[in-house]
C-alpha cells in the first residue's frame, strides 16, 4: 500500500507535470490480439489503465491525473510514444552534466538530503529533476557519448513510495551498457547498490552542479539552502510562458486520430525515444560490418518468407514504418528498415500477418542499424486472385507452380469451409 503522504511530498519536489496521453499510438489500437500492458505493469503508483475496448470503451488509455505520481517512468518505458511531455525536465541534463569540471558524474534524485556528499570518488553531483526511472537508455547513452562515465546513486530506493521504480532504473542501466558493448565500446554506467565494490567507505563533499550551470562549493551551497526558504527564492519555478508549465498537457479526444477501424489506416509516426536513440547510436559509431545481437535490445531483423502472400498488411500495422509495401499494380516490394523497428516487443508485423510469413533473426549488422536507407526484405509479382479478382503474390513467369494462389482471404475462406462438418441432403 503506497503510503498517501510520503506519495505528495514526492510530488511537491519533483519537477515536471503529468504527461499527455496520445491513445492513437498504443499497440492495442493498431492490433487488439497485441495485448500490451508495459505502462499498467510500470506504472508504480497504479495510475495507468486500460479500458475494454469491446465493451464500448472509446478510449485506448487511461491516465488517471489525481493518481499520477509525475515520476516519469510511462514516457520510457512505452515502445510507441503514447505518453508525451513537450518540454520534460530532464530535457537540459546533457547541458548541466557538461559543465562538470570532471570525467566522472554521479546523477541522484531529488530525495537525496546532501547532494554534495558523494561516495563516488572524484564525481561532480548533478541532481535530477525527478526519479531516476524518468532517465530513458537514449539519455544515459548521450550523456556517455561525451566519456563522461555515470554513477545513479539509487541508495534511497529502498525508503522511497515507489520503490517499484527501482526495477526500472536497474534495466534502463543495464540495457545502456548493453549498447555501449555491441557498439564496441565498454560499460559507463553504473549504481550505488549494484556496483558498491567500488564506492568509498566515506561519503566526501564534491561539487553540486545545479539546472542554473552553476558549480557550487560547499559553503554555497548550504548558503543556498538557507536561500531556499526565503519567499523570494520561489521563483525556482518559472512564470508563465517562461519554458515551464505546471499545467498537464492535453490529452488528445476520441476519434480525433484514426485508430485502425474498418477502412481507417492508423496512423505512422516514429516515438521521440526512438530518434534520440537512433542519435545515440550514431554518435557511438561502430565497425560497419559488426553484428549487433537483437536479443534484449528494441530491435529486430525481419526477414518475409515465401508464405508471403503480398498483402501488405505487415506495413499497415508497423506503426513507425520500418517495414513499407510498394507497388504499382504488377510488381511489389516490401521494404524494412531496422533503423525504425521497435523490435520484438512490438511484433504486430508477426501478429498481423494471416499467412505466418514475418520471421525474425537474431541479428542486424551495425551498417544496416545506422542507416537511413532500407533493404528490400521480399519482391516480387502481382495477379489477379483466381475466386476475388484482389491482387496476390503470382509466381514469376517459368516458374513451377504456374498457377496463381488464392489471395490470402479466400486462401482461408476455403480452410473455414474444410472444417465445416457436411450437411446431409435427401
Amino acid at each position: 500500500m503506497i503510503d498517501l503522504d510520503k506519495l505528495a511530498e514526492l510530488e511537491d519536489l519533483w519537477r515536471g507535470s503529468a504527461p499527455g496521453v496520445t491513445g492513437a499510438r498504443c499497440l492495442n489500437v493498431r492490433h487488439q490480439a497485441r495485448d500490451c500492458r508495459i505502462c499498467v505493469e510500470a506504472c508504480p503508483v497504479e495510475a495507468i489503465s486500460i479500458p475494454n475496448r469491446a465493451s464500448g470503451g472509446a478510449e485506448a488509455i487511461v491516465l488517471d491525473q489525481a493518481a499520477c505520481a509525475r515520476c516519469g517512468l510511462c514516457l520510457n518505458v512505452c515502445p510507441t510514444g503514447v505518453f508525451v511531455q513537450p518540454e520534460p525536465p530532464e530535457s537540459r541534463l546533457g547541458q548541466v552534466v557538461a559543465r562538470s569540471p570532471g570525467q566522472v558524474i554521479e546523477l541522484a534524485c531529488p530525495r537525496k538530503e546532501a547532494p554534495d556528499l558523494s561516495q563516488v570518488p572524484g564525481a561532480s553531483v548533478v541532481q535530477t529533476p525527478r526519479c531516476l526511472g524518468a532517465l530513458a537508455v537514449p539519455a544515459l547513452l548521450e550523456l556517455t557519448t561525451a566519456g563522461l562515465s555515470l554513477w545513479l546513486n539509487d541508495s534511497m530506493c529502498h525508503s522511497c513510495p515507489i520503490g517499484k521504480a527501482h526495477g526500472i532504473i536497474q534495466r534502463n542501466v543495464a540495457s545502456a551498457n548493453r549498447w555501449l558493448e555491441v557498439m564496441g565500446g565498454a560499460p559507463a554506467i553504473r549504481s550505488y547498490l549494484t556496483n558498491a565494490e567500488e564506492l568509498a567507505d566515506t561519503p566526501t563533499s564534491r561539487p553540486v552542479i545545479h539546472q542554473d550551470h552553476s558549480v557550487m562549493s560547499r559553503r554555497d551551497f548550504f548558503r543556498s539552502l538557507t536561500g531556499r526558504k526565503e519567499p523570494a527564492a520561489a521563483g525556482a519555478i518559472a512564470p508563465s510562458g517562461a519554458g515551464r508549465s505546471d499545467e498537464p498537457a492535453p490529452s488528445p479526444s476520441p476519434g480525433t486520430h484514426a485508430e485502425g477501424g474498418v477502412g481507417q489506416r492508423p496512423p505512422h509516426f516514429i516515438p521521440a525515444q526512438r530518434q534520440h536513440l537512433a542519435r545515440a547510436l550514431r554518435r557511438l559509431g561502430s565497425d560497419p560490418e559488426a553484428c549487433v545481437p537483437t536479443a534484449d535490445l528494441p530491435i529486430a531483423d525481419v526477414r518475409i518468407t515465401d508464405a508471403c502472400s503480398a498483402c501488405g498488411l505487415c506495413a499497415r500495422f508497423c506503426p513507425s514504418e520500418a517495414i513499407t509495401f510498394l507497388s504499382d499494380g504488377a510488381y511489389y516490394v516490401l521494404h524494412f528498415s531496422a533503423a525504425l523497428c521497435l523490435g520484438e516487443e512490438c511484433s504486430l508485423c508477426s501478429i498481423g500477418c494471416p499467412t505466418d510469413a514475418v520471421r525474425f533473426g537474431q541479428e542486424v549488422t551495425a551498417d544496416e542499424l545506422l542507416s537511413t536507407q532500407p533493404r528490400a526484405a521480399r519482391a516480387g509479382r502481382l495477379a489477379p486472385c483466381p475466386q476475388c479478382g484482389a491482387l496476390t503474390h503470382a509466381p514469376n513467369e517459368g516458374d513451377e507452380p504456374a498457377e496463381v494462389p488464392l489471395c490470402y482471404v479466400c486462401q482461408a475462406q476455403a480452410q473455414r469451409s474444410s472444417l465445416l462438418p457436411s450437411v446431409p441432403t435427401g
